[in-house]
This record gives structure tokens, C-alpha cells and sequence, in this order.
């Protein structure tokens, strides 16, 4: 549900500021990113809590490399930008768990 409100709150931003939005979209997808990444992380998570260990580590692998693959496919951001954003989420959620 939360992630359903997160993309509802960004496109109404997107299109009610469409100007602001334009131009502060390194900013906008950037945390856009970031906020999804934990959201797919934690869900994966909360799945594979009581599994094995081997298990939540495919599960979450899984999780992050879809994820990658998905920014990767809607950024308009260039490469090194984009990579330096998902770089920053990935490492965030190993911190965070570990």
C-alpha cells in the first residue's frame, strides 16, 4: 500500500509542478529511487525473514538486481548517475541489514 501512495504522491507532484519537477529531476528521482529500493528490499526481507539464510540472500539478490535493472530502463540520467544512485541504495540496504 505504501508504495502504491509513493507513486500516487509522485505523479501528482509530476504533473501539478511540472516545471519544478522538470528541473530538479536528478533530485526527484533520485530519492524517488531510493525510497522504492527500500521499499523492495524490506519486502523481500520481511518475506524471507524465518527461510534460511541462503534463501533471504537469493531473495534479496533478486529484489536488487531486478531493481537495478528498472532504474537502469526509466532513467534519463546518464549512466555514471544513474549507477552512482543505485550504488548508494544497494550499499544503504547491506548496511542497514547486516
Amino acid at each position: 500500500m505504501s508504495f502504491a501512495a509513493l507513486c500516487f504522491s509522485i505523479s501528482l507532484f509530476t504533473r501539478l509542478c511540472a516545471e519544478v519537477a522538470t528541473r530538479s529531476y536528478p533530485f526527484v528521482f533520485s530519492i524517488f529511487v531510493s525510497v522504492c529500493l527500500v521499499l523492495a528490499c524490506y519486502t523481500s526481507y520481511t518475506r524471507h525473514a524465518f527461510d534460511t539464510l541462503p534463501d533471504l540472500a537469493r531473495g534479496l539478490q533478486t529484489t536488487t538486481t531486478i531493481w537495478i535493472v528498472i532504474t537502469f530502463g526509466f532513467s534519463r540520467l546518464g549512466a555514471r548517475s544513474t549507477a552512482i544512485i543505485i550504488s548508494i541504495g544497494v550499499v544503504g540496504i547491506l548496511v542497514s541489514l547486516s
